[in-house]
């Protein structure tokens, strides 16, 4: 937080252009692929043992539902991490650094010489452009390389908002991001 803070203060004291998208993912530790955390890990080039460690982790994962003295029978757990495990933040991380690579994103805003898109811990997640229209472009990006490893924008959380006077709209799926 302090980072945007930041950023925002020096833009509007050089008077520049800001967009930012604050992206919601629908249930997004519990939602993500498991295919897509194990690929982003072998592009890490994390050790294949420990991939097949953590494969076997969640392949044989299961859960129950209590109501009241009622137990439900084990059912497989087909997706997301794991609450509570140390190493789940770590998993979903990757697994969103993967996203990010493959939505190619580039209209950022230009700090130093470098252009900055994104600013991300876990699942908070931070865009930033200089203009609604690139804003518009990168949301819709990452929402399909978001959906195809099972996390869902949630359409009402996800907002975005502007340093300067601003009517534009942006649509995801024909839902409407509030400004």
């Amino acid at each position: 937080m302090h980072t945007l803070s930041q950023i925002i203060e020096k833009l509007n004291e050089y008077n520049l252009q800001l967009c930012l998208g604050f992206i919601f993912y629908e249930r997004a530790f519990d939602s993500v692929e498991h295919f897509a955390i194990f690929d982003a890990l072998r592009k890490i080039n994390i050790n294949e043992n420990y991939i097949q460690i953590l494969e076997n982790i969640c392949k044989n994962a299961t859960a129950r539902i209590h109501i009241d003295n009622l137990r439900s029978e084990p059912f497989p757990i087909n997706r997301g991490v794991r609450q509570g495990d140390p190493i789940s933040p770590n998993l979903f991380t990757a697994a969103i650094e993967e996203i990010f690579k493959k939505s190619e994103l580039s209209n950022g805003i230009n700090i130093d010489g470098e252009i900055l898109t994104n600013l991300r811990l876990a699942d908070d997640v931070a865009l930033l452009t200089e203009s609604t229209p690139l804003m518009r472009e990168q949301l819709n990006t990452l929402n399909i390389k978001s959906k195809e490893v099972g996390l869902k924008m949630h359409k009402g959380k996800t907002k975005f908002m502007t340093n300067y006077e601003n009517d534009d709209t942006i649509q995801i799926e024909n839902a409407s991001i509030d400004n």
